[in-house]
């Protein structure tokens, strides 16, 4: 594979299947938390992607001006986002242990409150089955556009021709 023939769209595909692989290995390879350390791996990984693609790009084209270079960033983190929330919502379908492991640490949490009867504490548990994976979608997609914006704002600033 030539990396001069790829545009934006593929080194954004190219990442997130880097990304979903080291995913995968952190938490059945290594046996990771889902939202413990693994996520500072993959955000290494999602940055240094991110810097390597608009690097890249910079090479191909010396007189680029901020716009240019945020332009392909833009491009790269927008496809990843994408990915890696779709990979997210299929990996807690598939792995519905992370959840009850987040409705056991809450229910935990609340009795060691012991303001709440059983009754809210099961009603708290309803509502938590409902909204775990879209909150859990919401933040992923949250954390990879800002992260995104703040590499390619920071890299663009540095690397654009003034």
């Amino acid at each position: 594979m030539n990396l001069n023939t790829l545009n934006s769209t593929k080194k954004g595909m190219l990442l997130s299947l880097l990304l979903i692989s080291t995913s995968l290995i952190c938490f059945y390879g290594l046996k990771m938390p889902d939202n413990g350390s693994s996520q500072y791996i993959i955000f290494f990984v999602f940055i240094t992607g991110l810097l390597l693609g608009l690097f890249h790009y910079r090479q191909l084209n010396l007189e680029t001006s901020f716009k240019q270079l945020f332009g392909e960033g833009f491009k790269i983190f927008v496809v990843v986002t994408f990915f890696m929330v779709s990979y997210s919502w299929i990996f807690y379908k598939y792995n519905p242990q992370i959840l009850e492991e987040a409705i056991t640490f809450n229910e935990q949490l609340i009795i060691k409150q012991g303001n709440k009867t059983m009754p809210e504490i099961a009603e708290n548990t309803k509502k938590l089955r409902q909204i775990f994976i879209p909150m859990m979608l919401a933040l992923k997609t949250i954390m990879y556009l800002i992260l995104g914006t703040l590499v390619t704002v920071v890299a663009s600033g540095f690397w654009g021709k003034k």
